[in-house]
């Protein structure tokens, strides 16, 4: 006597090897998935982009008289702009030998040795030469010239806080190099007034860039969090409560917050992304500090908010009527 046993119908396709087609819930989340590993993906990309400009170090076989080295610390107050301090690279006449002739705060213009962006701490360094080799060359002797007068008369050239480029006995790290180039063209050529400006000059060009890039991703935060922090107080008239309170504490509050916020992302954050962290981040601390029993879990709010009087002023500003040629770049035409 044969026993036939008889195959369920559901361990069909199963047994056969075919795949059940998925439901519309476990397709929409296949999809969701895949848009988030494309996210990261293109997140790696962009870190990884940025790392291929990293380089080994900067030698003083690869520089010339006149070059421009554009540094940033990780100590600068200031993280608006991408570099902070302009080095101009000449010869040292006491020792003939290739320095940076530059100045910073508190201290006077003085020869130092090319810098080692590993043992100085600096987190990012852009070569930059002249495209016209003559000028750089003449400009260099020119205010290395300068430079050797005022110390042999015991005027070394000071810091200038106020940025006047009219007086040449005090200067910032940009004015040197605005006031080399204008005496070694006899006052025809001119810069920008900006340091990071000068990355896309078209009389300069790119030699060489470094960069830290364990520091990276703070520096790229820090940029979008001054970013931010002034449309905030454009948009939305915030204002800090505190007097004591500066620009580096704020980021500080604010870079806080948002690590909270993107401390489980696992991949850098694309510039959009940061800024809508910043905005979920205000947005979630502004409901803390409204709340009577969560407000001293407030991050920024507490020192960091709208201003009532500048709220009012920006209104009537913008509700009284407007002169149709304010503002114009060109003067109008009248027929």
């Amino acid at each position: 006597m044969t026993t036939l046993f008889l195959m369920p119908l559901f361990c069909l396709s199963a047994c056969s090897g075919a795949k059940p087609e998925p439901t519309p819930t476990e397709l929409a989340e296949r999809l969701e998935s895949q848009k988030r590993q494309t996210q990261q993906n293109r997140r790696n990309d962009d870190f990884l982009a940025e790392s291929k400009q990293e380089m080994v170090n900067i030698k003083s076989s690869d520089l010339k008289t006149g070059d421009l080295l554009l540094i940033r610390l990780p100590s600068d107050v200031s993280y608006q702009f991408p570099f902070q301090h302009v080095l101009w690279v000449a010869i040292d006449p006491t020792d003939s030998s290739l320095k940076t002739l530059s100045i910073f705060p508190t201290q006077t213009l003085a020869f130092s040795p090319i810098p080692d962006p590993v043992m100085e701490g600096k987190t990012r360094i852009l070569h930059l030469r002249l495209k016209d080799r003559s000028l750089a060359e003449k400009s260099s002797q020119m205010i290395v010239g300068l430079w050797k007068t005022k110390e042999q008369a015991g005027q070394p050239i000071e810091y200038d806080k106020d940025s006047d480029l009219r007086e040449h006995n005090k200067l910032t790290s940009l004015e040197v190099a605005q006031v080399a180039l204008e005496m070694g063209s006899e006052g025809k050529f001119k810069i920008a007034d900006r340091i990071d400006e000068l990355e896309i000059d078209p009389h300069f060009e790119v030699i060489k860039e470094w960069r830290d890039l364990k520091s990276l991703p703070e520096m790229r935060k820090r940029e979008a969090i001054q970013n931010q922090i002034e449309y905030w107080k454009d948009e939305f008239a915030y204002r800090s409560v505190s007097r004591q309170l500066t620009d580096l504490e704020l980021e500080n509050l604010i870079l806080k917050g948002i690590t909270l916020i993107t401390a489980d992302q696992g991949s850098p954050l694309t510039y959009s992304e940061l800024v809508a962290a910043l905005e979920n981040f205000r947005k979630s601390d502004l409901a803390l500090f409204e709340n009577s029993k969560t407000r001293s879990q407030s991050v920024m709010h507490r020192q960091f908010r709208v201003d009532p009087k500048t709220l009012r002023k920006k209104a009537k500003q913008q509700a009284a009527p407007k002169d149709p040629k304010a503002g114009m770049k060109y003067p109008a035409l009248e027929f």
